[in-house]
């Protein structure tokens, strides 16, 4: 009920990209900061490599910014080498501290995932 979507079409309203997020609180049971999680990201493969990826994320890293929200928050599998090098390269995401791999223990290490968040507002007003 509380997803949000932005969708990048063609002239022809063929789907380029789209994004669902929502905004919700960082933790369910003791919540400190509101957060954009980020759920899905899709470019289409005649798409990709021309930038529509980074436009899309920036557009929500602003919105993130206008509304005040502390952190973009997204889940990326760590066999998706690509993702994993978009998200911490070019877009200068960090591996969260509530990542997986960020706290010991076997069941933790095993994680085929890592929690990625980049700060968007400081704040301050």
């Amino acid at each position: 009920k509380d997803a949000r979507f932005l969708v990048v079409t063609e002239e022809t309203n063929r789907v380029l990209a789209f994004s669902h997020f929502r905004f919700e609180p960082d933790d369910e049971y003791k919540p400190l900061e509101e957060i954009m999680y980020i759920y899905e990201v899709q470019v289409d493969e005649h798409a990709r490599r021309v930038g529509m990826g980074r436009r899309l994320m920036s557009i929500m890293e602003l919105i993130a910014m206008r509304l005040q929200m502390r952190r973009v928050v997204l889940t990326v599998f760590k066999s998706n080498i690509s993702a994993m090098n978009f998200y911490l390269k070019t877009m200068k995401y960090s591996v969260d501290a509530t990542s997986p791999s960020q706290h010991e223990g076997e069941q933790n290490n095993s994680a085929d995932y890592e929690i990625l968040s980049k700060i968007t507002w400081n704040g301050i007003t």
